[in-house]
C-alpha cells in the first residue's frame, strides 16, 4: 500500500465556497450575498482565474461559484473541464454567473457536467436561492437499485468511486487480476456494504467485484463525505478515518500472504 494511501487526513476545515469573478464591484455584490446568508461557511475569493484553480487543486472545497464573463472562452472551457473531470473534484457543485449569451456559449459544458446557471440581471436573489441548491446536492444521497446477473461486473480495480454499494441478496466476488492470473481475495453474502472505504477516503477501487449469481443491491450516490466528517467530533473523524487505514492494511496483508 502507498504512503498515500495509509495517510490519516486530520485537517478539519470548514465547509469553503471558493468565488471566481474578475470584475470588482460583481464580485463585492456576491461576497456580501454570500457572507449574510450561509454564515456557517468560509468564503474564498479569487479576481484571477489561474489563482483560483491552484487553490481549489490544493484545498477541495464544498462548492465553486465561476463567473463565465472572462473575455477568453477557451480559457474557461478549459478551467470547468479540469474541474469537472478530476477524480477528486468532479462531484463538487458548480454554480456559474453569466448572461443568457454566456449561457448559450458554454451549453455543451453546462449541459454535460450539471452546472448550475444563476443569471446576471437578477444575480443576488437567484445566488442565494442557488447556493442552497449546491449545498444540498454536495450533502445529499441518491439511492436506486441495480439487478446484477451471474459474471456482470460491479466495479473494477482503478475505477473511481462514485458509489458506495449495499448488497441485499446474491453472492459477489472480490478478485484482482495481475499477469494474466485472477486472485480471489473475497466473497460478499448477505446483507453488506460493498465500496464504502474508497469513498470515504477519496481513492480509487483496490479491487474489482463481480457477481457470482443473480443479486440485488443498493447503489448509494453520497454527497461531500468529507465535508460530513469534518462536521463530526474530532474523535469520530479520526476514529474512521484511522479504522479504514487499519482495515485497508490488512486487507492488503492478506493479500500478500496469499500469493
Amino acid at each position: 500500500m502507498s504512503a498515500k494511501e495509509s495517510r490519516v487526513t486530520v485537517d478539519r476545515g470548514q465547509r469553503t465556497i471558493y468565488l471566481i469573478e474578475h470584475e470588482a464591484q460583481d464580485l463585492k455584490t456576491m461576497t456580501m450575498a454570500i457572507q449574510d446568508n450561509f454564515h456557517g461557511h468560509k468564503l474564498s475569493t479569487f479576481e484571477d482565474l489561474e489563482r483560483g484553480r491552484e487553490e481549489i487543486l490544493l484545498q477541495k472545497p464544498t462548492i465553486i461559484i465561476l463567473a463565465l464573463d472572462w473575455g477568453d472562452h477557451d480559457r474557461v472551457e478549459a478551467f470547468i473541464k479540469e474541474m469537472k473531470l478530476n477524480e477528486t473534484l468532479r462531484r463538487v457543485p458548480m454554480v456559474v454567473v453569466g448572461t443568457r449569451n454566456l449561457f448559450d456559449q458554454f451549453d455543451d459544458s453546462i449541459k454535460r457536467f450539471g452546472l448550475l446557471k444563476v443569471p446576471k440581471s437578477i444575480r443576488v436573489p437567484k445566488l442565494i436561492e442557488t447556493v442552497s441548491e449546491a449545498l444540498t446536492i454536495a450533502n445529499s444521497m441518491e439511492v436506486d437499485e441495480l439487478t446484477l446477473s451471474a459474471g456482470d461486473m460491479l466495479f473494477k480495480e482503478g475505477d473511481p468511486a462514485d458509489y458506495i454499494y449495499c448488497l441485499m441478496g446474491g453472492r459477489l466476488q472480490v478478485f484482482r487480476e495481475k499477469g494474466g492470473e485472477v486472485q480471489i481475495i473475497n466473497e460478499i453474502v448477505g446483507k453488506q456494504m460493498v465500496g464504502e472505504m474508497a469513498v470515504v477516503d477519496q481513492s480509487t477501487r483496490t479491487a474489482s467485484i463481480k457477481s457470482l449469481e443473480d443479486s440485488k443491491i443498493l447503489r448509494l450516490k453520497v454527497g461531500d463525505v468529507e465535508a460530513y466528517l469534518n462536521d463530526q467530533p474530532l474523535w469520530l473523524h479520526l476514529m474512521v478515518k484511522t479504522l479504514i487505514q487499519r482495515i485497508k492494511e490488512s486487507n492488503e496483508r492478506i493479500v500478500q500472504l496469499s500469493k
